[in-house]
């Protein structure tokens, strides 16, 4: 019965056909703009660095701040072995 009911499928999707010329103008396009973008950027990122002094206070509350049981890092050091090592320190 469910057979009989299943149809086929004669029609396929053509994709829209782009040439090289149009890919060629779309990606200088797109990596010209990017490269203007990022210049910009990087006079900004220039002018917003600020001295910062990290304290031995400020690592304490940060570390003090970690919660437990949480996934390791690339480094495979858990929140718990940073807790315990700067309570024997």
């Amino acid at each position: 019965m469910l057979q009989a009911r299943k149809k086929t499928v004669n029609e396929y999707v053509q994709p829209n056909q782009v040439c090289a010329k149009q890919w060629e103008q779309y990606l200088t396009e797109l990596y010209n703009n990017e490269e203007s973008e990022d210049d910009g950027a990087d006079q900004l990122e220039e002018e917003k660095i600020v001295d910062v002094v990290i304290t031995n206070e400020s690592t304490t509350e940060a570390i003090q701040k970690l919660k437990n049981r949480k996934a390791p890092g690339i480094d495979n050091i858990i929140n718990e072995m940073i807790k315990f090592k700067k309570k024997t320190l």
